[in-house]
């Protein structure tokens, strides 16, 4: 099957576009669900530009990405406070008990910098790539697939041998994310069950991100001032271990 000359330029365009809408729509609405999907925008805006040689780059086309990609890091922690005040609401924790009244403060307090933020991004300008070889782009795209799967098969045993492996996780379920938007630039189709493969795989590293973020937030305040939150603890350590089993299951 052939594909059109400017096919990856196309996707990158499109990727762009799709940035600054969610963009848009996190100014007018800077919810959680707004949030999720700018940061997937973003994760896609990031894939679509490193599958090309740094010799069809422009400085504008860095400047645009960077940028994107500043605000995704910033807003990381707005991500964590959602996550960890959703797992509370499930724990049945009211919303107007002291901890979760200083998730909100917090979240607000970081919120109010990001759109500060968020607002000069939204008058960048699109820029479009040099013009290259599809045939080069294909051997880099190739070539980062290759060299991600290493990465992440070269992470399972030691995950799987030690469930307290936070930090090889965290680095795994990244090169996971970074593999499957790389695999969904796929103009031949070739790799979407690797894709599929992928978000059940992604999935339950995510849910045991989640897990170790609530548990270290939950023993922070139960070492304070908060003793009765550590049933708390036990009881995420518990969804944790029960997902961690299911990953360990379905890699097995």
């Amino acid at each position: 099957m052939s594909m059109k000359n400017d096919f990856f330029q196309n996707i990158f365009h499109e990727k762009q576009v799709q940035s600054k809408k969610q963009l848009d729509d996190f100014l007018k609405e800077p919810g959680e669900k707004q949030i999720h999907d700018l940061r997937t925008s973003i994760r896609r805006l990031q894939a679509s530009y490193i599958i090309f040689p740094n010799s069809c780059k422009r400085k504008k086309t860095d400047y645009f990405v960077s940028s994107y990609n500043s605000l995704f890091k910033k807003n990381s922690s707005i991500r964590d406070l959602d996550v960890i005040f959703e797992k509370l609401l499930q724990y049945n924790l009211p919303k107007n008990t002291e901890i979760m009244q200083n998730i909100v403060k917090q979240k607000n307090k970081k919120l109010k910098k990001i759109l500060k933020e968020a607002k000069k991004l939204s008058d960048l300008k699109f820029s479009n790539l040099k013009k290259i070889d599809n045939k080069k782009i294909t051997q880099k795209h190739d070539k980062l697939i290759f060299s991600l799967l290493t990465k992440i098969e070269n992470y399972l045993p030691i995950v799987l041998s030690d469930e307290s492996k936070m930090k090889e996780l965290h680095s795994m379920r990244k090169n996971a994310k970074k593999l499957r938007y790389i695999l969904e630039i796929d103009p031949e189709k070739k790799h979407q069950h690797m894709v599929d493969n992928m978000k059940s795989f992604q999935t339950l590293l995510g849910m045991i991100h989640d897990c170790d973020i609530t548990i270290n937030f939950l023993k922070k305040y139960s070492k304070k001032e908060h003793p009765e939150l550590i049933p708390l603890v036990m009881e995420e350590q518990k969804v944790r271990s029960e997902t961690y089993r299911k990953l360990s299951d379905s890699l097995s």
